[in-house]
């Protein structure tokens, strides 16, 4: 354990966590320090940014319900009215971005029950009903799984995914947007998919890139003080974990999967037209994996570890 990392005895609404990719504090080493108690850390061996202490899980309970991630308007439309303009949508950036994401899933899972975790208002289970699959959602927000419910007539259930995996049947793709820089657990939220997949099924997602170039560029201005909001293009304290391919692949390899495909999007891709000096800076950025996300396909091809279907080891205060 690096001592640098060691903090007060007791940190009320923090605790620690090992490296989820190589499951030790070994060659974690301190980046920076915040000023609500939370410390940025870097996994030497595997190089995994994340946040250790972070907040427990009352602390970002407290930190998401009150805000019940707020949406005002979709497309137009109050979100309180729940409609939805099907005509704004189908123009929208976000409509291609949508079916970009089902196209990617079709080319691995041509049909079949479909699993959405962090389903948000249930755009993507929409789309993935309209083209043949069974589609199933869970997320953690009333508000949004009401929406999803209400609007888009999908199942969207209510719950943390670590706590309804049971209930969900299996599944012959999975899909998890934008959620796994999130979870404190990354490893045990995928061994638990990994569980409910059908041998053979894929996994899907995207998440942060922080070997992108902007973000390397951010992380060296805030590590050298040149950034007045250091780490903002992180999303502390809602984004927890950020990931590479390299490192991202290692613990999707731990948890049972085999990566098959990975690329890069840039946010250019949700403009419904993007304009061709835009396209000609950022595709290559993306052939490159150099945008600030990246995504992913995965294949089980083995059981999960069964120490990973368990939470792991976490402490209330800075272990030994």
């Amino acid at each position: 354990m690096n001592p640098e990392l060691m903090g007060p005895i007791t940190a009320a609404g923090l605790e620690w966590v090992e490296c989820p990719v190589c499951e030790t504090l070994d060659q974690v080493e301190t980046l920076d320090r915040l000023s609500d108690g939370e410390v940025i850390v870097r996994c030497r061996r595997c190089g995994l940014l994340f946040l250790n202490p972070h907040l427990d899980a009352q602390g970002l309970d407290d930190h998401y319900q009150p805000k019940e991630i707020e949406v005002d308007t979709v497309w137009g439309e109050p979100f309180g009215a729940r409609r939805f303009n099907s005509e704004l949508y189908e123009r929208s950036g976000t409509c291609r971005d949508m079916r970009r994401r089902i196209e990617l899933v079709r080319r691995h899972v041509p049909s079949g029950r479909l699993l959405d975790v962090g389903c948000s208002i249930g755009l993507m289970l929409y789309e993935a009903e309209r083209a043949g699959y069974q589609a199933v959602g869970i997320d953690i927000s009333t508000k949004l799984v009401d929406y999803a419910r209400d609007v888009f007539k999908v199942d969207a259930r209510l719950g943390q995914f670590e706590a309804v995996s049971g209930e969900v049947g299996s599944f012959s793709a999975a899909v998890i947007w934008d959620v796994l820089e999130h979870l404190p657990y990354p490893g045990h939220t995928l061994s638990l998919i990994g569980s409910q997949l059908e041998m053979g099924g894929y996994v899907f997602g995207q998440i942060p890139n922080a070997d992108g170039l902007g973000n390397r560029f951010k992380t060296w201005m805030s590590l050298s003080g040149l950034r007045r909001k250091r780490w903002s293009h992180f999303g502390i304290p809602m984004h927890i974990m950020w990931f590479n391919p390299r490192n991202l692949g290692q613990l999707l390899g731990k948890c049972g999967f085999e990566v098959v495909e990975m690329g890069a999007w840039s946010h250019l891709r949700k403009q419904a037209k993007p304009g061709l000096l835009q396209r000609i800076i950022s595709y290559p950025l993306e052939r490159a994996r150099t945008t600030s996300y990246f995504w992913f396909v995965a294949r089980k091809i083995a059981e999960p570890p069964a120490h990973r279907l368990v939470p792991p080891r976490r402490w209330s205060s800075a272990p030994d």
